[in-house]
Parts: structure tokens; C-alpha cells; sequence
């Protein structure tokens, strides 16, 4: 259903408003901290490979922004050319808009930003540069054999003034001894201990770590110890613009594991272009990344992340034979102009499948992490079985942190990666239950089938559960992974 300007862009400040209806999203906390001014805003938003991939410049073509369809309205007509080409629209550019059925803000948008008046008043977009081209028809998602081709001579092109100092770099690998600086959270001495032994025992190489933000590197001026420097999207984000000039040319290998690659397109495209390697966490929507200068390494999933595998055997031999609720559990943030489909069938499940414990939060008012680790593990602990609905096809890391306390994971048919994770004799031993996307029928049956599977499995199906997660799907499972692979390409390569 169209929704009124007044439900959704009405109380939003200007710089909110080009936000959403630009990129179909409010700005995350980190872009608040930057120069978030209107005037600095309009360029940037224009600039960005996020609104490319989804506005496009044929505005009939439009596929994005339906999750915002609006009843047309001229308060907001007047704002979105206020907001993006800084006039008052004409009584004729009203009445085009006021003649839609349904008004998709992606739709003006495309038609604002990528006006002839737009661009003489703020320059040509990206697309416009000969460079970018073959780029911006990636982040598209275009597949055809002719952009396939495209893209093949665009990556070639790109990597290849970056190569000789990569492979420098990475020659540095090569060593019987390596320091790895790392940037990421839920990682206790216990769980690196095990990466390094597992890296000594498969690569017989010695790794030690040193655990530093780049901020921390580049103000310690201790960069030349370092062999190569490993983080996330979610530390990076508060570093990166004011560390762009030293991750520029660092003396070691830059790696970042992209655990959102598969929504937050216009980062991950910066960290492409910044970084000698990245991971994507999602299989799905991770095309575009071939766009930088990065080499893009494997599909390496979510995992537990909350906690440490210490942790969790402390705090799983606390709850192991605790009594279980049949209500299911779900707690999620909601971001405003963004998951209004995942929200929606969230919501109807709330309201459909009482008593629940499913609750859609916005970010800002979701204190889940205000409270301990153990308090966090007890919560989710106390359920049969855990809804695990993603924002865009992925498999979330709430699959993990629920077969780590014991629960039934409920997941919907079809993400992609799933497969890449478990098995389908592992998926039917444990269980991981699927149902229908956005069926609440097929879900409430999931739900009987999952307190059905952990009734008959008893304490052994949750021990069972637990086991699955600390043996494979830990961080210290996915650091080994990554470190492993990157120090085979080095011997083979450098």
C-alpha cells in the first residue's frame, strides 16, 4: 500500500530527506559524522556507486524504491526539487507527478539527479567520465555477454597499475614468521591461539597477532612491523576517511572482510578501491566489488560473533537443560527507509503467531547490546526455535549465534550460501528449518516442525546444535580461513 509523504519524509531533516530519497535509506551514523551539509550532500549522493546501481537514468527502467511507494503529493514534489536542484517545481512538473498512481521516490529522484539543470549546476556524474563507465554498468547488475566483456577489460585495465606493489606487499607472506594487526571484535587470546596453531600446522608458518585499528597504526608509527592488516566493514567505518591517505599506501597487505557487501554498496565500493583484498561475507550482490582495484578473495560467510568460543562453552554448560519457551524468537533492528518487506512480514508474524517474542526495533532504540554477553546468550537461550529472516537473501549470523545456544534456526527457502555452510544432511540432522519467503502459513508450520524436531531431540539435539557451531562457525574458523588463503597465494604467486 502507498503510504503519505506525512508517514514518512514529512518530519525528516533536508539532509535526511536527500537521503532517502536519493538512496532509498536514512544515513548511518558514521556519514552523520562526515560533512553532512545539504549543499556537500547533493554531489555526494549523486557521485555515489549506491544511487548508480539503484536509480536508473531511463526513469521508466526504475526498479528500485518500491518499499517507498508514496500517494502523490505536492508538498513532496515541492521538496525533492528544493532538495536536489534547489528551485520550486513548475505548475506542468507538478501535474506529471500528481498523475501517478502510485509515486516511487526513485523514480524522481533519477529524474532530479540526472537532469541536464542538475548537472550544469553540480558537474557531470561519475558515469560520465570515461574510466567509470564499465563500472558504474557492473553496479547495475547487468549480465549480458557485452558487459560481461565489459567488465572483463574494465577490471584488467584497473588492476593493473596496482599489481606490482600488491604483489610487493604480499611477498611479505612468504616469511616462516608474519604479524598480523587485527581489527576485529569477539576475537579472546584462547580463539587466536587456535588460528595460529591451525596456520602453523597446515602452512607451518608462526603467526602472531597485534590487535590495532588503523587509526591505532598509523598513530603509533608502527606500520613497517606489520605484514598485513585485517579488519571489518563495522571497525573500518569510523576510520576510514580520516585514515584514506595512509590505507593509500601502506608498506603492508590491507585486507577487509565485508560482512554487509550484499546492502551497503556505496562503502564496500570505497574499501574496493582503498584495499588490496576483500572478503565478502554473501555470494549475493557482490558482483560490483570487481569494480576497484581490490582482488576480491572467497565467499567467506558470517559467523558467531557475539561472542567467543570460550564464551560460549562457559555460558552453554549454564542453560544446556534449562526449560525452553515454544514462542518464537526474533530481535530486530529496523532502519527507516530501508526492509520495509523484511519488516512488514516480521510484523505480520508478530501479530499472526502469538504468544512470540518477535520484535522489529529501530536501531537508534535497540539497547540488545547495552547488555552483557552472557545476558545476550541467556535471552536467545531461552527459546526452542529462532526466526532468521535476512535483509537481502543472505545468511545472517543469527543462524550461528542461534545453533550456538542449543535453538532451531528458521530460515527462509533459498540462501544461496546456506549450502556453502552446511551440508543438506547436516541441514535435516540439526535441524535448520526452512519456510516459504514472506508466508506467514509456512512459517507457523516451520515453527510446529521446529518445536516438534527439539522436543524428539531433547538435550542431545541441543548439545548436538551447540557442537555444529563451535566446531565450524566461530571467527577463529574464519580468520584461519582467510590468513591460510591469502599466505597459499603468496607462495604461488609472488
Amino acid at each position: 500500500m502507498p503510504r503519505c509523504y506525512s508517514e514518512i519524509f514529512a518530519d525528516l531533516s533536508d539532509e535526511e530527506f536527500i537521503f532517502l530519497l536519493g538512496l532509498g535509506r536514512m544515513p548511518f551514523d558514521w556519514e552523520r559524522r562526515q560533512d553532512f551539509s545539504l549543499s556537500r550532500l547533493r554531489t555526494r549522493i549523486a557521485n555515489s556507486a549506491e544511487f548508480e546501481a539503484r536509480n536508473s537514468r531511463s526513469p521508466e527502467l526504475v526498479s528500485g524504491g518500491n518499499d517507498l511507494l508514496m500517494i502523490p503529493d505536492r508538498a513532496f514534489i515541492e521538496r525533492a526539487y528544493a532538495a536536489v536542484i534547489e528551485r520550486a517545481p513548475t505548475n506542468v512538473e507538478i501535474s506529471r507527478w500528481m498523475c501517478e498512481n502510485q509515486l516511487n521516490p526513485a523514480k524522481i529522484a533519477s529524474v532530479l539527479f540526472y537532469s541536464a539543470e542538475f548537472t550544469s549546476r553540480h558537474g557531470s556524474h561519475l558515469t560520465d567520465k570515461p574510466d567509470t563507465t564499465a563500472e558504474q554498468r557492473i553496479l547495475q547488475f547487468k549480465t549480458d555477454t557485452i558487459n560481461f566483456d565489459l567488465f572483463c577489460n574494465y577490471v584488467a585495465n584497473r588492476r593493473g597499475a596496482n599489481d606490482v606493489r600488491r604483489v610487493s606487499k604480499l611477498s611479505r607472506l612468504k616469511k616462516q614468521h608474519i604479524v598480523v594487526a587485527l581489527n576485529i571484535f569477539a576475537m579472546d587470546f584462547v580463539d587466536l591461539d587456535k588460528v595460529s596453531h591451525q596456520i602453523k600446522g597446515i602452512l607451518n608458518v608462526d603467526v602472531n597477532f597485534k590487535i590495532a585499528s588503523a587509526a591505532e597504526i598509523k598513530n603509533s608509527g608502527g606500520a613497517d612491523d606489520i605484514d598485513i592488516f585485517l579488519t571489518n566493514n563495522n571497525f573500518l567505518q569510523h576510520d576510514i576517511d580520516k585514515c584514506r591517505d595512509f590505507l593509500a599506501e601502506p608498506p603492508f597487505v590491507t585486507a577487509c572482510w565485508l560482512w554487509d557487501n550484499h546492502h551497503l554498496f556505496g562503502f564496500s565500493t570505497d574499501v574496493v578501491r582503498l584495499f588490496d583484498i576483500v572478503f565478502p561475507a554473501h555470494s549475493n550482490g557482490q558482483t560490483y566489488l570487481h569494480s576497484g582495484s581490490a582482488i576480491v578473495g572467497s565467499v567467506t560467510p558470517c559467523s558467531v560473533f557475539q561472542w567467543s568460543s570460550s564464551e560460549v562453552v562457559f555460558y552453554f554448560e549454564q542453560i544446556a537443560e534449562q526449560p525452553r519457551s515454544n514462542e518464537l524468537y526474533g530481535r530486530f533492528n529496523s532502519y527507516p527507509g530501508r526492509c520495509r518487506l523484511r519488516d512488514g512480514f516480521l510484523q505480520r508474524a508478530a501479530e499472526s503467531l502469538p504468544p512470540n517474542k518477535i520484535a522489529v526495533i529501530p536501531a537508534a532504540d535497540n539497547k540488545f547490546f547495552y547488555i552483557s554477553n552472557q545476558e545476550r546468550f541467556n535471552e536467545i537461550a531461552r527459546y526452542k526455535a529462532i526466526i532468521c529472516n535476512p535483509i537481502y537473501n543472505d545468511v545472517p549470523a543469527r543462524v550461528f549465534d542461534a545453533l550456538a545456544v542449543g535453538a532451531i534456526p528458521l530460515v527462509p527457502y533459498g540462501l544461496p550460501d546456506l549450502s556453502r555452510c552446511f551440508d543438506s544432511s547436516t541441514q535435516l540432522a540439526l535441524p535448520i528449518i526452512p519456510y516459504i519467503p514472506d508466508n506467514i502459513d509456512s512459517l507457523r508450520s516451520a515453527l510446529d516442525a521446529a518445536i516438534k524436531a527439539f522436543d524428539d531431540g531433547g538435550l542431545d539435539g541441543v548439545k548436538r546444535r551447540n557442537r555444529a557451531a563451535i566446531d565450524g562457525h566461530f571467527l577463529h574458523h574464519r580468520l584461519s580461513s582467510m590468513l591460510s588463503e591469502l599466505i597459499a597465494l603468496a607462495r604461488v604467486s609472488c
